[in-house]
């Protein structure tokens, strides 16, 4: 019987392990400039400092109060890089209630959300960072799949 837990501990981190990897190699293909952007940044004479957007989704029934390992990833992130960079985090709670548990409702307005979230933060050149568990790796996926198809809005210059 402990070795059966001990085994699943042990398949659950190295699963958590490869998702982080894969969703972390996504990120850094996905924010890396484009040929078609150079670099340019979104309004005319804004010159801004590039920086890192992490993204932090949960897993079902997963919040703050869970103190999950997506959480403590989160947590973990301090507002500079060691090289830097401002670092701005995003965290979304995992789908709750009996719908979102059995039949994954609410997964379209997590994904809206933290979308909405990268048009207001994201500039030509910035750094994307998606990490998931769950139902909150299978939103990260989207997510990156919904950049990677149709690229990041870009927001309305401020009006005068």
């Amino acid at each position: 019987m402990k070795v059966l837990r001990w085994i699943e501990r042990i398949a659950h981190s190295i699963g958590l392990l490869l998702a982080i990897v894969a969703i972390v190699w996504i990120g850094v293909i996905i924010g890396r400039p484009s040929e078609k952007s150079g670099n340019q940044p979104n309004f005319v004479g804004a010159e801004q400092q590039q920086k890192r957007l992490a993204i932090f989704l949960d897993g079902t029934w997963n919040s703050i109060n869970s103190n999950t390992n997506v959480w403590r990833m989160r947590a973990l992130c301090a507002a500079k890089s060691k090289d830097g960079k401002p670092q701005l985090v995003y965290y979304e709670v995992g789908v709750n209630g009996f719908l979102g548990g059995v039949f994954g409702q609410g997964l379209d307005e997590n994904i809206r959300l933290a979308y909405e979230w990268l048009i207001e933060n994201y500039n030509d050149g910035d750094e994307i960072f998606i990490f998931g568990f769950s139902r909150g790796a299978f939103t990260a996926r989207s997510l990156a799949g919904l950049i990677a198809i149709d690229g990041i809005l870009k927001q309305d210059p401020p009006s005068a």
